[in-house]
């Protein structure tokens, strides 16, 4: 993996650029003594430090002696107060923080802009750790959140496409086992017998329905089961994704008999539109979802689905970032244990495929 180039700019030469004392800008710099200095001078050190990449010296106090500060990076998105998924893993976040009396931060930083190293400086330099719940990164914007200099832990979903798996990278990385997960909901449907197995999943820019995508083809090829034209869709996470994808399905012939798909809310679209074509769940057509969503068992008919313990994961996340923060040594089966296997829950959304109808 390439590394981001890292600035030796010193404390001295901020200094020089901030027109101030070596002394009051190592004050600013560090969090335990930040409230000693004016409130403006400190913020130009701050944004002079950023601006210049600075990174601490990893045998200097600031970095021996860290706050116990998480600092939670998530993405630019409208939404995400409101995602059931996001939202999970800030109050599993938040609850983990009051339990261990740890100090709570929350930034929003998007990897695409031209500054987003810059803003993740800014952040940094009050110390602590990160613990980045973004979306999916390059081998550079990785390579530069470690240049950082500061204890790093990220969500599953946010791995390059060019690292196969959490093992192939030293920075801890706490999720579930997507393609694991994907391979269960599959074969679950295969045992029940069906072969036309349609897959409706998110954009395969974004890690998780990569990796989904992979786990559900696997499981078809291991069958010799084919994948005909028009049977994936790949759209956005909503539940109009989900009838929208229905719409393609819908003029396949034949249909399949049964649909995979990335996540709920685009099963409860697809569900949606079977409805309105007068066709039944699971009777007609099976439907799957994945991350089961609260509203996934009160469903008429209950969505059979792939439960992701978010509240585990942040849990995980936290304590794993505690720890480095500490100067913890991280062994390797500890990081083994931050990715967790999704479990199956078997609802009645599905059913053995139709018996084809005959006449005499």
């Amino acid at each position: 993996m390439s590394k981001a180039r890292v600035s030796s700019i010193s404390i001295k030469e901020l200094a020089t650029l901030t027109g101030l004392s070596t002394a009051t800008v190592s004050r600013a710099l560090r969090p335990e003594t930040q409230h000693l200095v004016r409130a403006n001078r400190r913020e130009k050190v701050l944004e002079v430090a950023a601006q210049m990449g600075y990174v601490p010296h990893p045998g200097s106090r600031s970095l021996r002696h860290l706050p116990e500060l998480i600092n939670v990076l998530l993405p630019p998105l409208t939404n995400i107060f409101s995602s059931e998924y996001y939202g999970g893993l800030l109050s599993g976040v938040l609850e983990a923080c009051v339990n261990r009396r740890l100090e709570l931060r929350i930034a929003v930083v998007d990897v695409t802009a031209a500054n987003y190293l810059q803003n993740v400086r800014t952040v940094a330099l009050a110390g602590g750790g990160l613990f980045y719940l973004g979306d999916t990164l390059t081998e550079e914007q990785l390579a530069g959140l470690e240049s950082v200099g500061r204890p790093l832990v990220l969500i599953v979903n946010s791995l390059p496409f060019s690292i196969s798996t959490h093992k192939d990278t030293h920075v801890p990385v706490v999720g579930i086992d997507n393609k694991a997960g994907a391979r269960a909901m599959a074969q679950y449907l295969v045992d029940l017998g069906h072969r036309r197995i349609a897959i409706v999943n998110g954009e395969p820019i974004h890690r998780e329905a990569h990796d989904r995508k992979k786990g559900f083809l696997s499981v078809l090829r291991k069958h010799n089961l084919p994948l005909p034209e028009g049977y994936l869709f790949e759209g956005d996470y909503t539940i109009g994704s989900g009838k929208l994808a229905w719409q393609q399905l819908r003029r396949l012939d034949p249909r399949p008999t049964a649909i995979l798909c990335g996540d709920d809310d685009l099963a409860i679209g697809c569900t949606f539109g079977i409805r309105e074509d007068g066709l039944r769940c699971p009777e007609d057509i099976s439907i799957v979802g994945f991350d089961d969503i609260r509203l996934a068992e009160y469903l008429e008919p209950p969505l059979t689905t792939m439960h992701q313990p978010v509240k585990e994961i942040a849990f995980r996340g936290v304590d794993i970032l505690h720890r480095l923060i500490r100067g913890e040594d991280l062994p390797a089966a500890d990081r083994s244990n931050a990715i967790f296997t999704p479990e199956l829950v078997i609802r009645k959304s599905c059913a053995a495929p139709p018996t084809p109808k005959t006449y005499s």
